[in-house]
């Protein structure tokens, strides 16, 4: 549902879009498995018809602000992020990244919080959305198996390890900085020297 041009998403848009919302996706929402959506028609898309195979959601092209406003908010987006996704790519462009407003760690927390039936979850692109967590998160999830992310420090890592995701299988992280303080994790003190 997204157009690709150097290595940029850009919307279906016009009439073509609105036959798609209107005559095919109602015809064939119940072979929908999986949608790539671009931020800007993700709403007109996932609401014109109800998809009860849908699993999966890649989500490019999203501001930070609308990708927190539609994890957090109570909007009918949060109803299929709850029920239906176990599959899931946030894709949040670099120009959206600076700037004030919430970080890139609330939106991971917001996503990880709504989505209770995640087990893949690639947030990214990883050469920008890095997750740094002030103190040890308080997020969890007993269905997550995979996970794609970048975060800024070793220390950043290791809460991801410390069993909060006890089922993780597979975890890809892209780590900016590996320092060498003293921590506490799971009431452990260690060294990453």
């Amino acid at each position: 549902m997204t157009r690709r041009s150097n290595d940029s998403y850009y919307p279906l848009n016009g009439p073509v879009f609105q036959r798609f919302c209107s005559q095919i996706l109602p015809k064939i929402h119940h072979k929908v498995e999986w949608l790539n959506l671009e931020s800007s028609t993700m709403k007109d898309i996932l609401l014109c018809t109800n998809y009860p195979n849908l699993y999966g959601l890649g989500l490019y092209n999203i501001n930070k602000e609308y990708a927190f406003r539609i994890f957090t908010d109570e909007t009918p987006l949060i109803h299929i992020f709850q029920s239906k996704i176990s599959s899931l790519v946030v894709d949040i462009p670099q120009k959206s990244i600076t700037g004030r407003g919430n970080s890139i760690t609330d939106i991971f927390t917001a996503i990880l919080t709504v989505c209770s039936k995640l087990e893949y979850f690639r947030f990214g692109p990883a050469y920008c959305c890095q997750l740094r967590f002030q103190n040890p998160p308080t997020i969890s999830s007993s269905t997550l198996l995979e996970m794609h992310v970048r975060v800024e420090c070793f220390v950043d890592c290791l809460y991801l390890l410390d069993g909060r995701f006890d089922q993780l299988q597979r975890l890809s992280v892209s780590i900016d900085r590996i320092a060498s303080p003293q921590i506490i994790i799971a009431n452990k003190i260690n060294c990453t020297n």
